[in-house]
């Protein structure tokens, strides 16, 4: 977990990562290898950046989670109610297959937050991904169920998480905590 307030370089270090931005000095190892040694293609596929505020588009909910994704329908539902996240979409009236509206204007920004994180998760081949405030917009039930769906990422898979926030509530889950 990197924490910090807002502007202490946070998010700076997730596009250090990610070679959107450049060091001015010293050198960033992923695995003991210069982060320069790394082809941009493969590090960009490697690394999934989930930020705070992803574009959602006029499509349904499911197109939107499914977005750039190698997954099906039955694989999105079966993941969403093992996390009991079905659920907070159920009250719209198509559900799952309801419009997210332009920008997710049909969905509250919790759902949006869910939305955009699923799209993250259901990336494959990654090996590190990067929350930034993974638990923003969320109320403290949806809260709950986030900290427990990075908790089994991290647990299930051989991958790194990198979580960016000033949210203290997710750091029970660290292994690690960066205070910038």
């Amino acid at each position: 977990v990197l924490m910090g307030q807002s502007g202490s370089g946070k998010s700076t270090l997730s596009k250090l990562l990610l070679k959107l931005h450049s060091p001015t000095n010293g050198n960033i190892y992923i695995d003991n290898i210069d982060i320069n040694d790394y082809d941009n293609e493969y590090l960009r596929e490697k690394i999934i950046y989930v930020n705070q505020r992803t574009n959602l588009f006029d499509k349904t909910i499911m197109e939107n989670i499914k977005y750039g994704n190698d997954i099906n329908d039955k694989d999105v539902i079966t993941y969403l109610k093992q996390y009991d996240l079905y659920s907070i979409f159920e009250k719209m009236e198509h559900g799952i297959y309801a419009k997210c509206g332009t920008n997710g204007s049909n969905l509250s920004l919790g759902m949006q937050k869910i939305v955009i994180l699923l799209r993250g998760i259901f990336k494959s081949n990654y090996k590190i991904i990067i929350f930034d405030e993974p638990l923003a917009g969320l109320d403290q039930n949806s809260r709950g169920k986030v900290i427990k769906l990075i908790k089994d990422l991290t647990k299930n898979n051989n991958i790194t998480i990198i979580i960016i926030t000033h949210d203290k509530e997710i750091t029970s889950i660290a292994n690690k905590i960066i205070n910038m």
